[in-house]
């Protein structure tokens, strides 16, 4: 069955709004638990980047490609050079600027001196999309 391009964008449309918007959760790790001062604040510090999924990428150009067979060999290419480049355990999708979580603890210690710190929180989650994906670090805790 052949798809005129109209067809086939309104396709590539639905496809993309029914795959949007689910976030996972990648890690939680609990500092250390004492019982908070009664008079403690609670501070979280952020850090966000924009994430890509190759392998979700080339699988979309190839649907817009419309079996193009020089489309689905270049896709293909990209995809195994792109495998052989990364491997490893990995959470999250790659980052476009792979030291973005660098100051989230000169962040968190910018809202609360390390020495009156306590309940640490550090949360590592992804908000996905379809190709794209936020990839979120957070530090939770309170300041005494």
């Amino acid at each position: 069955m052949k798809l005129n391009s109209t067809k086939r964008s309104l396709f590539t449309a639905i496809t993309l709004f029914g795959l949007s918007g689910c976030a996972h959760l990648h890690t939680v790790k609990i500092g250390e638990r004492r019982l908070a001062p009664a008079n403690a604040t609670p501070f979280d510090a952020k850090v966000s980047e924009t994430g890509f999924n190759v392998k979700e990428a080339t699988q979309a150009v190839k649907i817009i490609g419309n079996g193009n067979a020089s489309v689905n060999r270049t896709s293909d290419t990209v995809n195994n050079l792109y495998s052989l480049v990364s491997f490893g355990p990995k959470t999250g999708n790659d980052v476009l600027n792979t030291e973005y979580a660098d100051s989230i603890g000169s962040l968190s210690n910018s809202q609360c001196s390390p020495a009156n710190t306590v309940g640490v929180v550090s949360v590592r989650e992804t908000m996905k999309y379809p190709v794209i994906s936020g990839e979120i670090v957070k530090i939770e805790g309170l300041c005494k």
